[in-house]
Parts: C-alpha cells; sequence; structure tokens
C-alpha cells in the first residue's frame, strides 16, 4: 500500500486527504473548503489531479464557500493501484467512495476526456440509483464516434498499454507525460509529471487503455439517462487538418449530448482545455453552482 512521505506534491494542492476504499486501499483527495456543495474533478487517461490545478485554483477563489476536490485515480499520483480490471464502473464505485466520504447536498462531477466518460456514466448511475447528483460537465470527453470502427484508430488504441509499459520501464515516461505540466508553476509541473511517469502510474493507465475500446463501445449502448442533472460539455474547436474530421465528429457527439443541456465551445483549444483555457470551464462551473443555488433557493420548505 502507499507510504505517502515518498510522493511527490503533497500540500501543493490544499488539503491531501486519503480515503480508504472498501477493499483497503488509499485514494489521494487534494481538498479546498468544505461547504455542502461539492466539485469533484476527474483527469483524463494517464494524468492525475494535479492536471487541474489551474481550474481547481480559480475555483478555490472564485467559490471559496464550495468543497472543491482533485483526485488521484487508482495507481496514479499518491493512490493506490486497484487489481481488479479498470472498468468504468471500477472507477466509478471509487469516485462514490470519495463522493460518499463528504455529506454533500450538492455535487459536480467534472471531468475531461476520459474522466469525462468516467464522469458521465458515473453521474447517470448515481442518478438511477437515486443518490445526489446535481450536475456533470464534460470537457472534451472522449465519446463513441464512428472514428473507433476504424482499423487505423483501433489499432494505435491497441498500441498504447505496451507502448506505456514501456515507457514505465525507462526515464523516457517523464519526457512522454511533460505535456501534463505545460504551463504550470515548476512544483506542480513536477508534481503532475513525476505523478504519472511513475511505473505504477504508467500501469494503471495501460490498464486503463486496454479497456478504453471495449468500455465506450459498451457504454454507447447504455441508456445513460441524465435527467433533472445539470449537463454541459464543451469541445475543444482546434486542431490540425490530420484530425479535422475525428474532431467534426467529436463535436456533433458532443452537442448531442448536450442536447438538453448546455454545449461550450472552447475556441482557443485543441483537447487539453484543462491547460489552455481553465477559465472557461471555471465560468462554467459557477454558473453550474449558481443554478443550481437559485432552483434550491425556490424550492418549497416541508413543515
Amino acid at each position: 500500500m502507499t507510504t505517502t512521505a515518498k510522493y511527490v506534491g503533497l500540500g501543493l494542492m490544499g488539503e491531501d486527504r486519503f480515503i480508504t476504499t472498501p477493499d483497503g486501499r488509499k485514494i489521494r483527495a487534494m481538498i479546498h473548503g468544505n461547504g455542502p456543495t461539492l466539485v469533484v474533478l476527474d483527469a483524463g487517461l494517464g494524468a492525475n489531479g494535479f492536471y487541474w490545478s489551474k481550474t481547481y485554483k480559480l475555483l478555490a477563489e472564485k467559490l471559496p464557500d464550495v468543497c472543491i476536490v482533485a483526485y488521484d485515480r487508482a495507481g496514479m499520483g499518491a493512490s493506490d493501484p486497484d487489481p481488479r480490471p479498470r472498468t468504468l464502473a471500477h472507477m466509478a464505485d471509487d469516485l462514490d467512495t470519495i463522493i460518499d466520504s463528504f455529506v454533500p447536498r450538492q455535487v459536480f462531477l467534472i471531468g475531461h476526456s476520459w474522466g469525462g466518460t468516467l464522469a458521465q456514466f458515473a453521474a447517470a448511475r448515481r442518478r438511477a440509483a437515486g443518490r445526489t447528483i446535481t450536475g456533470v460537465m464534460l470537457v472534451d470527453s472522449s465519446t463513441r464516434t464512428n472514428q473507433y470502427s476504424s482499423l487505423k484508430v483501433r489499432t494505435s488504441v491497441a498500441l498504447a498499454p505496451p507502448i506505456l509499459r514501456l515507457l514505465g520501464r525507462t526515464r523516457l515516461a517523464k519526457l512522454a507525460m511533460f505535456k501534463l505540466g505545460a504551463g504550470l508553476p515548476r512544483p506542480l509541473r513536477n508534481a503532475a509529471i513525476a505523478g504519472s511517469a511513475s511505473r505504477t502510474a504508467t500501469e494503471a493507465a495501460a490498464a486503463e487503455a486496454e479497456l478504453f475500446l471495449s468500455e465506450i463501445d459498451w457504454l454507447s449502448k447504455q441508456p445513460l439517462r441524465l435527467d433533472s442533472v445539470d449537463v454541459c460539455v464543451i469541445s475543444g474547436m482546434k486542431g490540425s487538418k490530420i484530425i479535422a474530421k475525428i474532431r467534426r465528429e467529436l463535436i456533433a457527439a458532443h452537442q448531442k449530448i448536450a442536447a438538453a443541456g448546455r454545449w461550450v465551445p472552447a475556441t482557443k483549444s485543441a483537447h487539453n482545455i484543462p491547460l489552455s483555457e481553465p477559465e472557461l470551464i471555471a465560468e462554467q462551473i459557477m454558473n453550474m453552482v449558481d443554478r443550481a443555488r437559485v432552483a434550491a433557493a425556490q424550492e418549497p420548505v416541508l413543515v
């Protein structure tokens, strides 16, 4: 299990809290504030909680009465690895454990890339179970489109796990993960890279990548109902000509998910919106929190 003293980044983002899962693992959550409204930030495949540091800082400044949580998924950063297959259901179990360690009246799940796919699944599952879920934001989330049917894309995805494992056995992992800390102050940049470049972290990322295609195929067949949940989807609008078709398909899929909510274009960004436009994400989160507060104030008081 984790020996927390050996991990880079302790104390850099609020309070470090190690939350115990039902099977005894420790998940590291970085927490600011202690209000009844909970905002949880979930990073993409291969990234850790420090990837959200720009958005986290803005939210901590603008929403001091809200509990902001960025966390490391199993095996990433300072969190223990999970020996189970890295299915969306298993990852959502850990996410539920984090949420349930608080006593929130309102819960907002914010996810980027594969973390957005997880946030969507977890929000729909909580809604179906009658558990608290107020809003969900998908930031350029991984979404099933025609691209995943092509041999080229499926082959490149299949090659990701062995490449990640090879990187984890060499010092090249830190170079490969350098973009995770782009534009961050040095201590946060170092923590973001170190938390994703260790052998444990690259193995965790490889385990998630191994099930990516089967999970996203499975998810596309599920009735992910988000009725009564505030939904916001942010899409990166930039990209090279090589992936222009893929980007168009992804935006169309995002707009379909956001049909009953809001779709927001990130006009200055490609995929890594938490690094390039954190202000846009923070603004949309604050809007969601404000809408929920107005709705709560309008509810009749039972006496």
